[in-house]
């Protein structure tokens, strides 16, 4: 007999056994109607007819039937376990509701309900590891830092953008490779600003309570205000990302020929080549002098180059001063130095699960989606709301 059967028949046998049972009489339960239920299960649909019963307590009429009992820890209860299960895990896994129903005959709707019933439990599975077994007395972590954005669905019309501000905690293994890893993520409005003090406080917690209370903590991130502050209440060193510098190096120098012009008309007022000999400092990490050079020449550089290549090579040298630390303090040739991940991990943790061109979600499912109970990938996560 085929499973779907058994189950059916398991349905009809308990609902015969209630209805000749001595229980159901001293409960008061009489039977007013047979009732059709269609159940869906991960193998099939069944239509089974079994017996409704009501009966008066203090007023108020209950009703009742064997379904009620069969599925009693079990909402939508017209759907298996299995099924809700399956359906829950390709919906965080990318298929959209109304690709589901329809290859499960359930309505889109239903299959909300049963994502939305399961956040606690994906709540649940947010947590941070302790790895302080495998972690020396005084082994570097690293914390890799950003922001991100996304749209989120407030009400069934609004959409608004929200912040993601993810801290990413790692070790190295002898080969440089990251292992250990934790990741705490807050949400708040992208103009809502998180307590720097309160950060501090927290990571202070995940490092001493998961990894070691005399760990080296190094800090990687893109030069933002709020890294290097962070950094420095930490008492951490800092590593500015490169890729950062070498960006914004690149959108000024594009090798138009505009930018040629400009730099010709330039050279023949500062006797050298702007583009060459700010490569130069920048390929032989002489972070000091490239900000040194635009000041000295920044009069001559106004005027030759556009109002708008201007400002981005002021802006550069400006970031260039402001990242100085994060610059030379741990050098690339330093055994310590780990290029910023942090990037990385906004894009495999939050935007691969989160950014579906067929749908925008609300803040509850995107934080099913991040933390995943189905995911064969086990992130370590732990995730706050900021109101």
């Amino acid at each position: 007999m085929e499973a779907i059967e058994i189950i059916k028949e398991k349905i009809i046998n308990e609902d015969i056994e209630f209805f000749n049972s001595v229980a159901r009489k001293n409960q008061g339960w009489r039977v007013k109607d047979w009732i059709y239920r269609k159940l869906t299960f991960e193998f099939g649909t069944i239509r089974v007819k079994i017996r409704k019963y009501v009966r008066k307590i203090d007023n108020k009429y209950e009703n009742y039937n064997v379904c009620l009992s069969l599925f009693k820890d079990i909402k939508n209860k017209n759907i298996g376990f299995e099924l809700r299960k399956k359906v829950i895990s390709l919906y965080l896994n990318g298929l959209s509701y109304r690709k589901i129903a329809k290859n499960y005959g359930i309505s889109h709707t239903e299959i909300f309900k049963i994502v939305k019933n399961h956040f606690p439990h994906s709540l649940k599975e947010a947590k941070i590891i302790n790895f302080k077994e495998f972690i020396n007395k005084n082994e570097n972590i690293y914390i890799a830092v950003d922001d991100t954005y996304l749209k989120v669905r407030q009400g069934q019309n609004e959409i608004n953008k929200i912040k993601a501000r993810i801290i990413n905690f790692f070790a190295l293994d002898k080969n440089k490779k990251p292992y250990c890893k934790n990741h705490l993520i807050y949400f708040s409005s992208p103009n809502r600003n998180m307590n720097l003090n309160d950060l501090v406080e927290k990571i202070n917690s995940v490092i001493r309570n998961n990894y070691s209370e005399e760990a080296n903590i190094i800090i990687t991130g893109d030069g933002a205000k709020w890294i290097r502050t962070l950094s420095k209440k930490l008492s951490a060193r800092y590593i500015l990302c490169k890729f950062h510098l070498h960006s914004k190096f690149q959108v000024i120098f594009n090798h138009s020929n505009h930018l040629k012009k400009e730099l010709e008309k330039l050279e023949k007022i500062t006797k050298f080549n702007l583009f060459n000999i700010l490569y130069t400092y920048l390929k032989n990490h002489k972070y000091i002098e490239i900000f040194n050079l635009v000041s000295k020449h920044w009069d001559s550089i106004k005027k030759c180059l556009s109002e708008k290549r201007a400002k981005l090579l002021h802006d550069f040298a400006y970031y260039v001063h402001l990242n100085i630390t994060g610059l030379s303090e741990i050098e690339e040739c330093d055994k310590n130095y780990y290029g910023n991940i942090a990037e990385s991990y906004v894009s495999h943790i939050i935007k691969s699960k989160t950014k579906k061109f067929y749908s925008i979600c609300n803040i509850k499912t995107i934080i099913q989606r991040i933390i995943n109970p189905y995911d064969y990938i086990k992130n370590n996560i732990e995730i706050h709301i900021i109101d």
